[in-house]
């Protein structure tokens, strides 16, 4: 029983409307998506503060149309494409099928055995004119049809304003790609890395789709920012034959001959010039995460409930354990060690955990352990005060202790006995002429705040009141 009833001591100084107000905040703010649309700028500013010896100098090579005269149907892709595979490129990519020969699709038909580069074709996707909003995958060049089972495609959706849904809450982060398994889906196999059994699509366009269309698993693409892991060419260098081989040496090239002129420049939430994503690049980088298995992998909700577990744990385990270090300081090393921790399993274990609700968890708790400091210095400063006043009593020494000169050695000597006190003031309010006023102790405590207790008044004799003026802890007048 004693036990219990210290328990409810314990809980009854714990503020429970501002910890109810704070946890129905909390739940508001993730139902109406207010933690996803502050996660979308950190999943962007991660992206861009990555390691640099994550890209490499020259990872991605991306041939795109320069001269307006060189135009990409009208190459002989066959002949390109015995060069680029020459080359010991790590894939070859086309963002959309070209329109050309049986032979150039027979040369790059899925070659499981031998050790040629995989060529994969993105299929582009339409509008369907009856249906507003959802897509159709165009349909194959016919001479391409006959080959279909050997070719690597990948119909599927690169989409980029997924963010926002129809109801104008942010549900996805820009750069993620959902892989769906599907019978219309062609699984890359044999001697693709990690995807032995795993039926997958790149994504490839940026048109949107409507929630219903949405595939059930979401995966990251690890896109690389920094300069130099691109190198882009013109496709006239191509033609004359002008790009070194060890240029394209186990390097992803993209053939840049999608003819949808939109999409090729992606913004982020910063909203400035230097934070545009390149369509190209990001479809290379998505190419690399596919053949790699490379994803950045959301966090589930279940990950999510244990990370809010623990950090709540930690926080209340720091609060309990250093009692003598300010609030603020402590609030402020959790809340940089998630977001470094976060970071850290972003580019290590390509694992991204939203920081935001534990950011805002971690706050609340400071603010309610800030509270319950407080409330906890005051009770104690006045049930101090009032067992001093009593002993002295019990004692039958009350004259002795108001008349004589110097009385505050006592009160200090409990004082810092109870409390981390660093400086001791102690002020006479004024009060009538037969009574001695109430008096306010202000301290400052070792950590730097400085705190304040008006204790209650006591009728005392004005022939024996020493309380005349400010009385320091040295008993100077």
């Amino acid at each position: 029983m004693e036990k219990l009833r210290r328990i409810w001591k314990a809980a009854s100084g714990v503020p429970w409307k501002f910890l109810v107000g704070i946890l129905a905040m909390g739940i508001a703010a993730l139902c109406l998506g207010a933690f996803q649309h502050v996660d979308r700028y950190f999943y962007d500013a991660m992206l861009h503060l990555q390691p640099r010896d994550n890209g490499g100098s020259g990872r991605f090579v991306i041939i795109k149309q320069g001269d307006p005269e060189v135009r990409f149907e009208d190459q002989d892709w066959e002949r390109h494409l015995s060069f680029l595979r020459s080359s010991e490129a790590a894939a070859i990519v086309f963002e959309s099928v070209p329109d050309e020969s049986p032979a150039f699709f027979q040369a790059a038909r899925s070659d499981l055995d031998g050790d040629l580069p995989p060529v994969i074709f993105g299929q582009s996707t339409v509008l369907l004119p009856n249906s507003p909003g959802e897509l159709e995958v165009k349909p194959l060049p016919e001479a391409a049809q006959a080959l279909k089972s050997s070719l690597h495609l990948s119909p599927s959706y690169l989409d980029t304003e997924l963010l926002e849904g129809g109801d104008g809450i942010w549900r996805w982060h820009r750069g993620m790609v959902p892989l769906t398994a599907s019978d219309r889906f062609l699984g890359l196999s044999g001697k693709v890395p990690l995807l032995e059994t795993r039926v997958a699509a790149v994504l490839f366009d940026r048109m949107a789709v409507r929630k219903r269309a949405l595939p059930t698993k979401v995966y990251g693409v690890r896109y690389w920012k920094e300069n130099g892991s691109y190198r882009h060419f013109r496709l006239e260098r191509l033609v004359e034959g002008d790009i070194p081989q060890r240029m394209l040496e186990g390097r992803i090239v993209l053939i840049a001959n999608d003819p949808d002129p939109v999409a090729h420049r992606i913004p982020t939430p910063f909203h400035r010039g230097t934070d545009v994503i390149d369509g190209h690049e990001f479809r290379a980088a998505a190419t690399d995460s596919l053949l790699n298995g490379d994803f950045l992998v959301p966090a589930s909700a279940g990950v999510r409930v244990a990370a809010a577990i623990l950090v709540f744990l930690l926080v209340i385990t720091l609060f309990s354990v250093f009692r003598n270090v300010s609030c603020f300081l402590l609030t402020a090393s959790v809340l940089v060690q998630i977001v470094s921790g976060c970071w850290l399993a972003f580019h290590l274990a390509n694992f991204w955990i939203p920081p935001t609700e534990l950011l805002f968890l971690v706050s609340g708790l400071g603010i309610i352990e800030r509270i319950q400091r407080e409330n906890f210095r005051n009770m104690a400063l006045r049930q101090l005060f009032v067992d001093t006043y009593d002993r002295i009593h019990e004692n039958h020494e009350a004259q002795t202790f108001l008349v004589q000169a110097n009385p505050w050695p006592h009160v200090e000597q409990l004082l810092k006995q109870a409390f981390p006190v660093k400086e001791l003031v102690i002020l006479e309010v004024a009060g009538e002429e037969d009574q001695a006023g109430n008096l306010e102790l202000v301290y400052v405590s070792e950590d730097g705040q400085k705190l304040g207790e008006e204790i209650e008044s006591r009728r005392l004799s004005t022939g024996a009141n020493p309380f005349r003026g400010a009385m320091t802890s040295d008993g100077a007048e």
